[in-house]
């Protein structure tokens, strides 16, 4: 926590809102922030709802079941780790823009962060690879009998997963 303590500090914008939180309780006046960052003007905006919790500043969101979640205002440093970490990981397995942009909300925010999001999943090679283009859907599904047995066999390939001992990161079932 140190550690984002002080790339919150260090970041342009966070910095910049994080300083104003700390030295005032009430909003700041439009004067006030004329000299500051656009991002931190974002922030500004929102200034009713973020807290600061152990020097690190926090977007507070109300849940529908009344609990306040707390979302990490992230700092551009570690955006891109973040987005890796809940896109490109193995675990995550490259879901596509919705499923990515609310798994990253629940943990975090930042200003653009729906663009940033949109941009980085059209960037990603193995989606632009893998997933069908924009309009393009899957085939229907269709009911199909077999008479005897073995008469249909499916084939799919799993992986990659962790190496084995004997090098083996796939798995046909």
């Amino acid at each position: 926590m140190e550690e984002i303590k002080n790339m919150q500090e260090e970041d342009q914008a966070i910095g910049d809102m994080l300083r104003l939180k700390n030295n005032q309780n009430e909003t700041p006046q439009r004067n006030d922030i004329l000299n500051i960052r656009l991002e931190a003007k974002v922030l500004w905006g929102m200034w009713e709802n973020q807290v600061v919790k152990d020097d690190i500043l926090y977007k507070q969101v109300l849940k529908e079941d009344n609990t306040v979640l707390l979302q990490l205002i992230a700092p551009k440093k570690i955006r891109e780790k973040i987005f890796h970490q809940l896109h490109r990981n193995k675990i995550a397995d490259h879901f596509g823009k919705d499923i990515t942009l609310n798994a990253i909300r629940l943990r975090f925010y930042w200003p653009r962060i729906t663009e940033n999001i949109k941009l980085w999943c059209l960037e990603c090679g193995l989606c632009a690879r893998c997933k069908p283009s924009p309009g393009v859907g899957k085939s229907p599904l269709r009911q199909s009998k077999s008479s005897a047995p073995l008469e249909r066999i499916n084939v799919d390939i799993v992986g990659p997963l962790p190496i084995t001992t004997n090098r083996n990161e796939y798995i046909i079932v």
